[in-house]
């Protein structure tokens, strides 16, 4: 007798609970004739499915609650050729269930065992404890139920299988007859992952293998088992009429609707039943010839040949399908990453400019450049004689510059203006003198003290002599600040001399600096300024409307008596001129050396302004009790003295005590 050579899945454990039917069964394991299977030249036939069974057996699930009535166990026999002309026997394993139990209310495991060793004598039934010891099945029990974990329930069937494997049951030492137990024949099934068959894919099918008819069926598990050179009749009737003990255990999940309110385990055993029987000489409702079998494992070979190239296409189309799912799910994480920092680069430069922008917007001012010692921008002479002169000048200033923003660029209106004016403090301090605008060099000081204190944004600066000193300095300041983002605007007043027309150009062309610079014109304009792009404007009553007059002071000389002595010719500061436009008197060596007199023959000294408020309210403070003046023996001309109570005070002051 040939022996079998592999068992694809050896080991059926089913995991059930059992109720007995409303509807009574002669025996507690049926076949095809109580399911109504058709007979096909003298044999049963029932197609379920793609799959179709030599015969059917069914079993109920004994001893459960009310709500696992009619739960049943179907299994269904077939024997076919495989690709390596071997005989491939086949059991299929069926859940069935009522029709109004949803497969999403069933939780549990279904574990199948080995046949064991004893079997049921020939043409009877039995339950399991008929073949298997009882202590044994309690013993089955006990482990499976001390398995289960509610806190991991996905994996609470792989748990009963590893418990049972590791086992050691003593009453089920000698489980298989040869001194073997059940370490390996366990094998465990989720009953969550169970899908009814639906009517679409039994349309053709000649047969429902359940009682009653309405009830669902769900396929629970392919055993295969295949011998060389083709089964005997002997090891086909063995393998058709073997029993497979289940365990069936149920469970309630947590946050689920369950069929069950607590775990259910319940041990039984199915076995097809069958009149077919290798002795042909014996008789039988129906018998099955050596010859008629193998035609109809033929034909059976054939349709089983088609349906196994039919999955074979199939699983390449699927295995196609995975590995383009595949591929796109790791395209997917992989632009889901790169978005996931280009986004995050995104908002960080966001963020970036957001604050690059609010610090530029806070940090926006309007520029305001003044070449103070030119004859356009010599501020009117009512400001220099003024006792605050320059700060009268620096708030004008900044009031015409806010109404021009305010009419032209609205948008910068409110900006703080920064305003630089540059002068040659020499140069400037002499030409005013010699054109009586001031009284002295140091009224110039004033001045520039002044305008620069009227505000924290304004500057008048004193630059040392030379006619390039102020126009360094107006280069430069417009070079740094005209491709400053935070200035935002630049209004030139150095428009009289064509040496800044040269500067200019270097940015006629880019449209962004004109946009942003307008030339401040005076009452004379350089002739190539009017070629240039840029944008102008004027300003009344802060500069002088046209070149200073300078007069020739008048000197009358007496008829002295006396020979009168002669005159110093060396000057003084006072009558020291300079312009740096060449404006101011050209005056001869006697005019410069000569002094005011009146008709007496007396000097007449020049009156001095009025003194600022600051000045008078330092001056009082001073001298609001007795000064005691310590004079240091020094150049008295421009110097200061130290006090032992006031600190240092300049020539003017000491006079004054002194007098």
């Amino acid at each position: 007798m040939p022996s079998p050579t592999g068992l694809v899945a050896p080991l059926l454990v089913f995991i059930l609970a059992f109720q007995a039917l409303a509807q009574e069964l002669d025996d507690i394991i049926v076949g095809c004739d109580a399911v109504q299977c058709p007979v096909v030249e003298d044999e049963h036939h029932c197609q379920v499915g793609n799959d179709t069974f030599l015969d059917i057996g069914l079993t109920r699930i004994p001893d459960v609650p009310d709500s696992l009535e009619d739960f049943s166990i179907v299994q269904g026999v077939s024997i076919t050729k495989t690709t390596k002309e071997e005989d491939l026997f086949t059991s299929v394993y069926y859940l069935g269930t009522p029709q109004n139990v949803s497969l999403d209310e069933v939780h549990g495991c279904a574990v199948f065992f080995d046949p064991p060793g004893r079997k049921f004598p020939e043409n009877t039934t039995g339950t399991c404890s008929d073949i298997i010891d009882p202590k044994c099945i309690a013993g089955i029990q006990e482990v499976a139920e001390s398995a289960l974990s509610y806190k991991y329930i996905d994996g609470i069937c792989r748990d009963v299988q590893d418990a049972l494997e590791d086992s050691d049951i003593v009453a089920c030492r000698n489980y298989t007859g040869t001194g073997e137990g059940i370490e390996r024949s366990v094998f465990a099934i989720r009953l969550s992952n169970l899908t009814n068959i639906e009517a679409k894919e039994n349309a053709t099918s000649d047969c429902w293998p359940i009682l009653p008819k309405s009830a669902n069926l769900a396929p629970l598990f392919y055993a295969m088992r295949s011998w060389d050179g083709g089964p005997s009749l002997q090891s086909a009737f063995d393998e058709v009429h073997k029993v497979t003990p289940i365990l069936t255990l149920f469970m309630a999940k947590s946050n689920s609707k369950n069929v069950v309110s607590q775990t259910v385990s319940q041990m039984s055993c199915i076995q097809i039943e069958s009149t077919w029987t290798p002795d042909t000489s014996v008789a039988a409702p129906r018998t099955l010839l050596a010859e008629d079998f193998q035609g109809h494992l033929a034909a059976i070979q054939a349709a089983e040949e088609a349906r196994v190239a039919w999955l074979k296409g199939f699983a390449g189309q699927l295995s196609d399908v995975v590995n383009k799912y595949r591929d796109a799910t790791r395209d997917l994480d992989s632009e889901k990453v790169a978005r996931r920092f280009s986004q995050q680069e995104a908002e960080e430069w966001r963020a970036k400019f957001e604050r690059l922008q609010k610090s530029m917007d806070q940090s926006s001012f309007v520029l305001v450049l003044i070449d103070a010692d030119a004859d356009s921008y010599i501020f009117k002479d009512e400001y220099y004689s003024a006792s605050d002169g320059g700060r009268k000048a620096s708030l004008n200033l900044r009031d015409r510059v806010r109404d021009f923003l305010q009419s032209e660029r609205p948008e910068l209106a409110n900006l703080p203006i920064v305003m630089k004016a540059y002068a040659n403090e020499l140069g400037l301090s002499q030409f005013l003198v010699s054109s009586n605008i001031i009284n002295t060099p140091h009224d110039l000081l004033d001045f520039a003290k002044d305008f620069t204190q009227a505000s924290e944004t304004t500057d008048f600066v004193l630059v040392g002599s030379g006619k390039d000193r102020a126009d360094k300095k107006i280069q430069g300041a417009f070079k740094q600040f005209v491709g400053n983002p935070t200035c935002r605007h630049v209004i030139f007043g150095a428009c009289h001399d064509n040496s800044y027309v040269r500067l200019l150009e270097d940015y006629a062309n880019d449209d962004s600096v004109v946009e942003r610079v307008t030339l401040l014109h005076g009452f004379a304009v350089g002739r190539e300024f009017h070629q240039l792009g840029f944008k102008s404007m004027t300003m009344d009553g802060v500069f002088r409307e046209g070149p200073v007059q300078t007069e020739r002071p008048q000197m009358r000389q007496p008829q002295p008596t006396s020979q009168p002595a002669p005159v110093s010719t060396t000057p003084t500061w006072a009558t020291a001129v300079g312009s740096k436009n060449g404006l101011g008197p050209q005056e001869s060596d006697g005019a410069k050396s000569a002094v005011r007199v009146n008709t007496a023959g007396q000097r007449i000294d020049e009156s001095l302004r009025e003194p600022s408020q600051r000045a008078q309210e330092n001056w009082k403070h001073k001298t609001a009790k007795k000064v005691e003046v310590q004079i240091l023996s020094r150049d008295a001309q421009g110097g200061c003295f130290p006090n032992e109570e006031f600190g240092w005070l300049n020539l003017r002051e000491v006079m004054k005590i002194k007098t």
